[in-house]
């Protein structure tokens, strides 16, 4: 399921600096994982942890060893809000596409379609949809 990371990504048009939302900024634990709806284990995501910073998305296995890294972009008005990832790490494996997000208090929840074939457009169960639900571990340490 390593595609899952790399579904990780969303796209956005005319999109603002990634310090524009401040609070993803900080480390995320990935508490749940869902495909289509139904709840699974997926080796490569459940228990990682997504680090937001500097523009970037860095995605860390359960054992802390860093998997993935995507330039990110938050897109400005999209409801729901949405960022462009494009993937840089690893270098031989380029991806891009788009992610919806939606943060309460200590919980995010990131949906993107699997291999970010194509931009989700809520929240909702869907084909080829994957939902993760992050808990915050560490905020913007700024």
């Amino acid at each position: 399921m390593t595609v899952l990371f790399s579904c990780l990504l969303l796209l956005g048009s005319d999109p603002a600096s990634a310090e524009s939302n401040p609070q993803l900024v900080g480390e995320w634990g990935v508490r749940d994982v869902s495909m289509n709806g139904k709840t699974l284990e997926d080796r490569e995501l459940s228990q990682s942890v997504i680090i937001f910073r500097d523009g970037q998305m860095v995605m860390k296995n359960k054992n802390g060893k860093v998997k993935e890294v995507f330039k990110i972009k938050y897109e400005g008005k999209s409801s729901p809000p949405a960022y462009h990832a494009e993937r840089v790490v690893p270098p031989a494996r380029p991806q891009k596409g788009w992610f919806l997000y939606e943060q309460k208090e200590d919980t995010l929840r990131l949906t993107f379609t699997d291999a970010l074939k194509t931009r989700p457009t809520s929240f909702d169960p869907k084909p080829n949809q994957i939902l993760l639900t992050l808990k915050q571990l560490k905020p913007d340490p700024r």
